[in-house]
């Protein structure tokens, strides 16, 4: 009988504890409360702003994105100095336009979320700007006022000069067709060389420049090769080089008993017409015209006193790279007159 009495008295004891902790968890559960309110919920919103370093007067895209926060039912008002640019219910995205050189635009996004408390977002812009020049190092003529063009294989040279960020301070990132060249990148490295390829492609670059205190300026250029170019001008013994007609389809030589041909490549990889790289091949009528490979000018004369046209072939070609070979035809016309003839 006492046996049976000591494991009543312990299953009592043991299930009065059981019912006081049950209990006790009851009131806690119904005193617990679920906070409506997440502290970091400002770390919740995302903003993305496109371009990532808009230049002066540059549209910009500001969008708001959550994974806490249900926006498509926020309302939700953007506004700059307090004059509001737009508000509406599930506005998530701005459409803007960057300021002046260095004018700081701020804009805030005030936020309501359904059931939940108020929240803003700050967004500053200030437009920096970098210009992008470059150099090819190819052949142009003297007092040629163009620029020289890059042509396929050859070499090339981009300076970054920034607007508003000191050069002093300025940190430049290089990137060629998506690589970014650390190597090539660093303090003070505004300028950036590059040779072509093979595959005549347009080469996208990019530089980001920073001075280190938050300001970035960012530009683009796509630069494709140029193929070269070869014209034919009049050698004239009185006014010399005749640069204002190219004589590429006719040189009418008229009754004059001799004519001078000056040929002139442009955008080849030499420092000079009569660069050794460059080779000349002249032929009339079809018949090769023996002369020295550097030979870039001629004379015609009419020595037979008769009237007909002759047809003229130059090919330039650069012994350095293939891809620079171009050929040229002109016709010269000779009329009859007091002379011996046409010869050359």
């Amino acid at each position: 009988m006492r046996t049976l009495n000591l494991k009543t008295t312990y299953l009592k004891i043991i299930l009065g504890l059981f019912v006081f902790f049950s209990f006790q968890n009851i009131v806690f559960a119904e005193n617990m409360t679920i906070p409506t309110e997440i502290p970091d919920l400002e770390e919740q919103i995302d903003v993305t702003v496109d371009p990532k370093y808009p230049q002066p007067s540059d549209p910009v895209t500001i969008t708001l994105d959550a994974y806490g926060v249900d926006l498509n039912n926020s309302d939700i008002s953007w506004a700059n100095g307090g004059k509001t640019l737009l508000q509406g219910k599930g506005e998530r995205v701005l459409k803007t336009t960057a300021g002046k050189a260095g004018e700081i635009v701020t804009i805030s996004a005030t936020i309501a979320p359904p059931n939940s408390r108020q929240l803003v977002k700050t967004i500053t812009i200030t437009p920096q700007s970098v210009d992008i020049l470059w150099e090819a190092k190819t052949y142009t003529p003297p007092f040629y006022k163009g620029k020289a063009m890059f042509s396929p294989q050859e070499d090339l040279k981009l300076v970054a000069i920034p607007n508003q960020i000191s050069s002093s301070n300025a940190i430049y990132k290089w990137t060629q067709d998506g690589v970014v060249y650390a190597d090539r990148s660093g303090f003070g490295v505004n300028t950036f060389k590059y040779t072509g390829d093979i595959i005549s492609k347009p080469t996208d670059f990019v530089v980001d420049v920073s001075d280190g205190n938050g300001n970035t300026a960012e530009n683009f250029m796509a630069i494709a090769p140029t193929d070269p170019e070869v014209y034919i001008y009049e050698n004239n013994p009185r006014y010399g080089i005749l640069f204002n007609k190219d004589l590429s389809n006719l040189f009418d030589l008229g009754t004059n008993q001799e004519g001078n041909i000056s040929i002139y490549p442009f955008f080849f990889g030499a420092t000079d017409r009569a660069s050794k790289n460059l080779e000349y091949k002249w032929m009339i009528n079809n018949a090769t015209i023996e002369v020295p490979t550097d030979q870039n000018d001629m004379t015609f004369r009419n020595t037979q006193n008769v009237d007909g046209k002759s047809q003229i072939d130059i090919t330039v070609t650069n012994t350095d790279n293939f891809l620079e070979e171009i050929q040229k035809t002109t016709l010269i016309n000779f009329q009859k007159n007091s002379g011996d003839g046409f010869s050359f």
